[in-house]
């Protein structure tokens, strides 16, 4: 089978599907992604239906975008610019006289500085037979936040799923047909990562022959301001928030024995990094940057690692902050040598998988308490202004509870 390609049309598009008396139903969202000062996309996913419009309360000009996933399956992005925020807009889905109406509530990134929030979390096992610990998407839906980072393994693809294209695809259409889950999609801005559970086999490496398909159906599921760069194919980009920068990398494309990312992803790395005024720059990867242990994570390619350390150090780049997952722990590390600006790292992993005990796991930059071996994500905020202006993070769980909370004052990253 083709990869899929999408479909461009202002405002409509009449799909040829032959579904009989079916009714036009909306399987999951629409949520947001890739959320800017002026615009914003959104995705969704129905069945049965032959026409798809889009009326925005305060105006706008929409651009829709569609493919037929799977049967009468078929995913609708678009982009909303022209608008203002915490507009309403209304997705219509029909088949012939039958239609259906949702509302969505759209967000866009603020022009001021301000406080902010945002969700950070990995490793999403969806066979389940109990919804029980799905109720950590309940949990996450009731605070308060502007958007979701998923750090990778947001899907878990088997053996025999990542080298078929038809049987990567139903996993993600029955990942987010899980009611929960699809909640908190459509509860905020949406940004994505991914590891190798989303890539193909355990630890998977850059030379994965099916990567190609795999690479299509994470574009094809999740709405971010880019997927590597024209000469780069990926799944790397950054996004602007206030005045935080967010560099979202990827750790199995290019992944090989000597290197993670890559001399040519890197470079992207460091172009954007000494271009950027941000305040603070969070790096996000699935792997874990800082801590050395006997799981994948950037130790294990030492050269690379060393020279994106000496990289920061010899430019003065202040106010790093690593975010990572897959570990299926959670923890706090933090780097201050003396040598260079002080630097920490933010594990949290994992959201419904299974948890790893931890208790054979050495980390001596981990902050004394802040090993978690329970399911968890973490809650990030940028509270204040100039001097006063503060990250505070809350590694918390399904039930509310709080594992720890963490504070520190912008100025000790500078």
């Amino acid at each position: 089978m083709p990869l899929m390609k999408w479909l461009l049309c202002p405002y409509f598009l009449i799909i040829p599907i032959i579904t009989y008396a079916q009714q036009p139903e909306i399987i999951s969202g629409p949520f947001l992604g890739n959320a800017t000062t002026s615009s914003v996309e959104f995705w969704m996913m129905g069945k049965h239906f032959d026409a798809v419009t889009v009326l925005i309360e305060d105006g706008g000009e929409v651009e829709l975008r569609t493919a037929v996933i799977q049967d009468s399956i078929i995913l609708v992005k678009g982009q909303i610019i022209g608008i203002e925020n915490k507009s309403v807009g209304t997705i219509q889905i029909s088949k012939g006289t039958i239609s259906h109406n949702e509302k969505f509530s759209i967000r866009l990134a603020p022009r001021k500085i301000s406080d902010f929030s945002f969700l950070a979390g990995s490793c999403t096992w969806p066979y389940s037979s109990t919804n029980k610990k799905w109720g950590i998407f309940d949990t996450m839906k009731n605070l308060t936040s502007d958007f979701m980072i998923w750090m990778g393994d947001n899907i878990y693809l088997l053996k025999g799923d990542w080298n078929d294209e038809e049987r990567v695809n139903a996993r993600y259409i029955s990942y987010r047909g899980q009611k929960q889950l699809n909640a908190f999609l459509k509860s905020q801005v949406n940004y994505s990562a991914w590891d190798d559970h989303d890539f193909g086999p355990n630890n998977a490496m850059g030379d994965f022959e099916n990567k190609e398909v795999t690479l299509n159906a994470f574009r094809q599921f999740w709405i971010n301001p880019d997927y590597g760069s024209d000469s780069l194919p990926g799944t790397f980009y950054t996004f602007q928030w206030q005045d935080a920068a967010f560099y979202v990398l990827d750790g199995r494309y290019y992944k090989s024995d000597e290197s993670l990312y890559g001399k040519e992803q890197l470079d992207w790395l460091k172009a954007h990094i000494l271009d950027s005024d941000a305040r603070i720059k969070f790096i996000i990867g699935g792997c874990q940057f800082l801590p050395e242990s006997s799981g994948e994570d950037w130790g294990d390619h030492p050269d690379e690692k060393a020279d994106f350390l000496s990289f920061l150090k010899m430019n003065k780049i202040r106010g790093v902050v690593f975010l990572s997952g897959d570990r299926h722990l959670a923890e706090l590390s933090i780097l201050d040598d003396g040598s260079h600006p002080k630097i920490i790292e933010i594990t949290s992993s994992p959201l419904t998988s299974f948890v790893n005990p931890g208790f054979f796991y050495k980390n001596p930059l981990r902050k004394k308490g802040t090993l978690v071996t329970k399911r968890n994500f973490a809650h990030i905020s940028l509270l204040g202004e100039g001097s006063d202006r503060k990250l505070k993070v809350s590694l918390m769980g399904r039930k509310s509870q709080v594992f720890w909370n963490y504070e520190i004052n912008l100025d000790e990253l500078e």
